[in-house]
């Protein structure tokens, strides 16, 4: 599996290159500490079927090496299953008591994407829409596929935005708080500096958006067809009818000016 250099990120995911070059050139950069989010040692809760362990997060990265303890002591690859998507450990060898809770206890290091191929796609889908209808002009009817490269920095500003919004929403309910290792004076004081620190690049990455966005031209960029051959003929002078030397017809001396109004009118 490609991965982005020198990190367990995949690349390359969707079905789509204009996506993935969205995702892997222009936001993956951006994004780099939060689609690779290291957790250590976590405690996992025993699945209902008694053969096997869920964590909190899923969507572990592929590449990453995990490392399962059971009893403290570390598990080798062929011992267990995981599932990279759902967050989950599967092993046969749990040890039960007769009152059905389990006699191990099973501990995780893994590396996980907060930001996953689907969760982005959605991202981009939607600010395409957005680009649709918010810039000056008609609304248009784009899609990542169609849209033009030029606008590549504007949807993955939005989608940036969108990234920050989910993690400051994520984080006043609790779930992102693990991920920032707070202190507990911190977590009951809410964050405030994180969610404010989210807040101000939400807001600049809008404000790029929304300056470019802000250009009468941007949708309708000023557009020049090339010169045709008459064209070419006509400012050259060449003759027509018969006088021709190439037998092409010619427009003499008002070079291809026709009048569009109606004489005598």
């Amino acid at each position: 599996m490609a991965v982005f250099p020198h990190t367990t990120i995949p690349t390359g995911e969707s079905s789509s290159s204009n996506v993935n070059t969205l995702v892997d050139e222009l936001l993956t950069p951006k994004l780099m500490l939060f689609r690779e989010i290291t957790i250590y040692d976590e405690e996992g809760t025993i699945l209902p079927n008694g053969q096997g362990w869920r964590w909190t997060y899923g969507n572990w990265n592929p590449t990453f090496s995990l490392i399962y303890r059971k009893n403290n002591v570390v598990q080798t690859p062929g011992s267990f299953t995981p599932s990279y998507s759902d967050g989950l450990i599967h092993d046969t060898s749990i040890s039960v008591g007769a009152d059905g809770r389990p006699q191990d206890v099973a501990e995780l290091t893994y590396r996980f994407d907060y930001f996953p191929i689907d969760v982005l796609e959605g991202m981009i889908d939607h600010a395409v829409d957005t680009v649709n209808t918010a810039a000056f002009g008609s609304p248009a009817s784009y899609t990542v596929d169609t849209m033009p490269d030029y606008w590549n920095g504007v949807v993955s500003d939005i989608v940036f935005a969108s990234c920050m919004e989910r993690l400051i929403l994520d984080f006043t309910l609790w779930r992102g708080r693990l991920i920032f290792a707070l202190g507990p004076n911190e977590v009951e004081g809410g964050g405030a500096d994180m969610v404010s620190q989210l807040e101000t690049l939400k807001q600049n990455a809008e404000e790029r958006a929304y300056r470019t966005l802000d250009n009468e031209r941007f949708k309708n960029p000023p557009l020049v067809s090339p010169p045709t051959q008459t064209y070419y003929n006509s400012v050259r002078g060449v003759g027509g009818g018969a006088y021709s030397p190439h037998g092409i017809p010619g427009y003499g001396r008002l070079r291809g000016w026709r009048s569009n109004r109606i004489w005598g009118a």
